[in-house]
């Protein structure tokens, strides 16, 4: 026997702002809002129906974005839009311990570790208003620490010497 039921669906479209022919789209973890549980993991430039209700989305970008109490309403789309990443590649000119923090509200949140770092590594980052905070691998003492500030722009490219 089929039983045929309405059930009130809402639309949740993601989209990344401009053209993405040499970037893989992010995907987003999306999650019933209260709850940890992972309800389904939706690529980026796509569509999906959903129920009714609020959700909390992850979107695995670098670094991570979080957007909680997205409504979704009977008939209707709600739109996520993401900036594209620009690209920075980080050249140290010996072994360092160098660590990627962003700057947010005043305050500083770490990003990503590159551990033992000794030859250059490229990153896509969100735009945004970045600090590298570094040191020789070998030199253990807080006076040899550093750090460079720069900034990320949709769709460009930098390179920071160490």
């Amino acid at each position: 026997n089929n039983i045929a039921v309405d059930v009130p669906q809402g639309t949740l479209e993601l989209t990344l702002d401009g053209q993405t022919s040499n970037y893989f789209p992010p995907q987003c973890i999306v999650r019933k809002t209260g709850s940890d549980e992972i309800l389904y993991v939706q690529d980026f430039n796509s569509s999906r129906k959903y129920l009714t209700g609020e959700y909390d989305l992850e979107i695995l970008t670098l670094p991570r974005i979080e957007k909680y109490g997205v409504k979704l309403q009977q008939s209707q789309t709600q739109s996520i839009h993401v900036p594209m990443p620009g690209t920075v590649t980080v050249a140290p000119s010996q072994l360092m311990v160098v660590q990627l923090f962003i700057k947010e509200n005043n305050s500083l949140k770490k990003v990503y570790d590159f551990y033992g770092m000794k030859n250059p590594q490229t990153l896509k980052l969100q735009p945004g208003e970045y600090i590298l905070i570094y040191r020789p691998d070998k030199g253990k003492r807080s006076n040899l620490t550093q750090q460079k500030n720069f900034s990320i722009q949709s769709n460009k490219v930098l390179t920071v010497k160490l």
